[in-house]
């Protein structure tokens, strides 16, 4: 699903390691993201180029202050663990910020090597510390168009390490300790119903004896919406599956007489909540958004 991919590249010191990027032809068809980051050899290679300056004028880039020389060491010792300990010192997003922070006019527009050649890819670096201590493996679908439906998943761009384990596998493991297996089971059902459009075949009921992991669960339920063959190695493989959508579900107005609402129901919640401080007459140094007159004419008297 990606471009050609790249060899591990051999250390220069004066030009960044190219991100594998997923071809224009795969990008179409969901809303995974186009640049899939390091993997492990291409971030050791990268972290190589940081000089570890002494005065390091990337810290001074950074609004938090992290200490990017730092991290980068410790990823260039191969020592992932330590290293995203040192980057959530001053940041507990960095699987967030290694991907929308504005690094080319924060950190890296500080790099020294940025005067004579291209600086270190900071943000890259930030984003692979997070990938090699937290795997995931979800499921998503996704309407892209009036032509398709898509359903993909996402997946680790680098080995997890080995003591790592998805969050599910960790609540499993706690309910079976606690003797909760039956009622999580039951919600582990409950959620299918709601999340995935109906229970289960019956020929796909989990065994209540027998404990679960998440891989298996998500495989379950790929299988039993997709066919034996469309499991999870399936998508791990492809990445994605794709079909066409009927005329029913593009113009869908047409053939439902359904009442269409433009709000949420939070929406009334929020003016219950709104209206009753506003009554309360509380001074404070800036103006409420909901004042009394605006508090009835905003939101919707509850029916």
């Amino acid at each position: 699903m990606t471009d050609a991919k790249l060899k591990t590249p051999s250390p220069d010191r004066w030009h960044s390691i190219s991100v594998p990027k997923r071809r224009p032809e795969d990008r179409i068809c969901n809303f995974g993201e186009v640049a899939l980051g390091y993997d492990e050899g291409q971030a050791l290679v990268e972290a190589s180029r940081c000089i570890t300056c002494p005065n390091p004028k990337c810290v001074e880039g950074c609004p938090v202050e992290l200490d990017i020389p730092g991290f980068i060491k410790l990823i260039k010792e191969s020592k992932f663990e330590e290293a995203i300990h040192k980057v959530k010192e001053k940041n507990s997003l960095p699987a967030i910020c290694g991907r929308v922070c504005p690094q080319e006019v924060q950190c890296e527009s500080k790099c020294v090597l940025g005067i004579k050649g291209e600086s270190v890819a900071i943000g890259y670096l930030e984003r692979f510390s997070v990938s090699t201590t937290f795997p995931s493996v979800g499921v998503s679908c996704h309407a892209t168009g009036l032509g398709e439906w898509v359903w993909a998943i996402r997946q680790p761009t680098v080995e997890p390490k080995p003591e790592r384990r998805p969050m599910v596998d960790v609540i499993l493991e706690i309910s079976e300790r606690l003797g909760l297996r039956e009622k999580y089971y039951d919600a582990l059902n409950e959620w299918i119903r709601r999340a995935y459009g109906g229970d289960l075949k019956p020929e796909n009921q989990w065994d209540p004896n027998a404990p679960l992991k998440f891989e298996s669960i998500m495989d379950t339920i790929l299988r039993d919406r997709f066919g034996d063959d469309k499991g999870l190695e399936y998508f791990k493989q492809h990445g994605y599956l794709k079909w066409p959508k009927r005329v029913e579900e593009v113009y869908w107005r047409a053939f439902s007489d359904v009442r269409v609402p433009i709000y949420l129901e939070w929406i009334i919640r929020a003016g219950r909540k709104s209206r009753a401080i506003a009554r309360t007459g509380i001074s404070s140094d800036y103006t409420y958004l909901c004042s009394n007159k605006l508090a009835n004419s905003w939101f919707m008297e509850e029916i």
